[in-house]
């Protein structure tokens, strides 16, 4: 394993990317080193607007498929970069950091993986006995996967699922990832998506360039 997040953190080193690429002032939200923490998660200072209120051009809101969630009233950052700044004090910012926090945290992940095996009782039951009756409060989990908190709210009630919305990684990074793009040859830009949100890889190849040097959007997916 630091073998492997050496070698990782060697080709990002390598690639040569110009300073500040990806660095961007919004704040980092995180609520665990690796699980999650529903007390670190304050509803209040939640609320979530539609896309058409956030960006400059209306129009590129109404064209938007994800709401905008902030914290404080600000967009946020979520993932491995955020969780070594609020847990570990990491000062790193940008592309390279995120790579970076994202290799050492997988020796965290993977010694972590190595106890619960160790721990694991295979001849436990393997569904909790439980009945789920409900209320009529709003109930809310927060959760830390690989890209970055993940929150979800539901509401129960009489055993049937009232409410429920979830706030996943991608959804709360994308409004923080259009202003890290800014101030960059615009090759860079799928360097910056990936960096923040592997899962929007595949939108950062649908962008071409045409004759005019003006960025155009392609009707059809490109393979990877």
């Amino acid at each position: 394993m630091d073998a492997h997040v050496d070698l990782i953190i060697g080709l990002v080193a390598d690639k040569g990317f110009p300073e500040g690429l990806g660095v961007t002032n919004a704040a980092s939200l995180a609520t665990h080193q690796l699980y999650g923490d529903r007390t670190k998660f304050d509803l209040d200072r939640f609320t979530e607007i539609m896309p058409e209120t956030w960006y400059d051009d209306p129009e590129v809101g109404k064209k938007a498929c994800s709401t905008i969630p902030l914290y404080d009233g600000m967009s946020v950052e979520v993932g491995p970069r955020a969780r070594a700044e609020v847990f570990h004090g990491f000062k790193g910012k940008g592309v390279v950091a995120q790579h970076v926090t994202r290799a050492l945290e997988m020796k965290t992940a993977l010694s972590k993986a190595i106890d619960i095996l160790g721990e694991l009782n295979t001849s436990a039951p393997v569904m909790a006995d439980y009945e789920i009756t409900g209320t009529n409060k709003l109930g809310i989990g927060a959760i830390e996967g690989p890209r970055g908190m993940d929150v979800h709210m539901a509401q129960v009630a009489n055993g049937k699922t009232q409410f429920y919305s979830c706030l996943v990684p991608t959804t709360w990074n994308i409004p923080t990832m259009g202003p890290a793009t800014e101030g960059f040859h615009h090759d860079f830009g799928p360097h910056v998506i990936r960096a923040y949100d592997p899962c929007l890889s595949c939108a950062t190849h649908v962008i071409v360039v045409d004759d005019e040097d003006r960025s155009i959007i392609k009707n059809e997916m490109v393979r990877i």
